[in-house]
């Protein structure tokens, strides 16, 4: 008799110390699903800062494309001004050049001129 009531006395404390596992594993578990909550929040947040972020940071892009591509063809518009600054300068060498040649031959017919005309 003893035996049976020690056995029912024993399914009692195991029963108890059960319900209790059971009760801390329940409590760790909504702990659980109370941190991956937070870090689900967390992480949905750094997700929205990254697009916010890849966001940005393509607009800046956009922006320094459109920024060298001003620069470019102000540099083609500088270089065109320059060729034809440079080709209008190798033009007005040409005509100097002309001039002064054709100024001093007509000083080398001057000359021989005068020293005919002295020696006649």
């Amino acid at each position: 008799m003893f035996d049976k009531l020690f056995n029912m006395l024993r399914r009692a404390i195991a029963s108890a110390e059960r319900d209790r596992v059971d009760e801390k594993f329940q409590q760790v578990n909504e702990r659980v699903d109370e941190k991956f909550e937070q870090v689900h929040e967390k992480l949905d947040h750094f997700d929205s800062r990254m697009d916010s972020l890849e966001k940005s940071q393509s607009e800046q892009n956009g922006k320094l494309s459109q920024i060298h591509e001003v620069g470019l063809a102000n540099l083609e518009t500088l270089e065109a001004k320059l060729n034809k600054s440079e080709s209008k300068g190798e033009a007005y060498q040409s005509v100097n050049n002309f001039r002064f040649d054709s100024i001093q031959e007509s000083f080398k017919r001057l000359e021989s001129l005068i020293s005919r005309a002295i020696k006649e």
